[in-house]
């Protein structure tokens, strides 16, 4: 499976914005972590990318109701929550939900991406 094809799949996966929000969470906690351990040089920091999973993958538990796609391809994963984070950061995440049909995006999120299309 290429990142093409796995992308639409993640972003229906993540359709929630209470799911996103726990993503970018454990995002910021999971390379915050894996930034200190680098600046620090201790690698007891890296813990911190532990709970920064089980937080993501819990969030699919509770909120989403489906399954993580880290067992389909971690390294796409990965690449995708990243990715998701930026687009979330940058205004382009709800051009992307929207160019792949996935439903219960924000409301504001929505709002955002029709002025920019103006």
């Amino acid at each position: 499976m290429t990142f093409r094809e796995f992308w639409p799949a993640y972003l229906r996966a993540h359709s929630r914005p209470a799911t996103r929000a726990v993503h970018y969470c454990a995002t910021v906690l999971g390379v915050g972590s894996a930034i200190i351990a680098a600046a620090t040089l201790e690698p007891l920091f890296l813990g911190g990318i532990a709970p920064a999973y089980a937080m993501a993958i819990g969030s699919h538990t509770f909120i989403e109701k489906n399954r993580s796609l880290v067992g389909v391809n971690p390294v796409w994963g990965a690449l995708a929550d990243l990715r998701m984070f930026w687009l979330a950061l940058t205004g382009g995440l709800a051009r992307e939900l929207a160019q792949e049909n996935v439903q219960n995006e924000h409301p504001r999120l929505r709002a955002i991406s029709a002025l920019r299309q103006r």
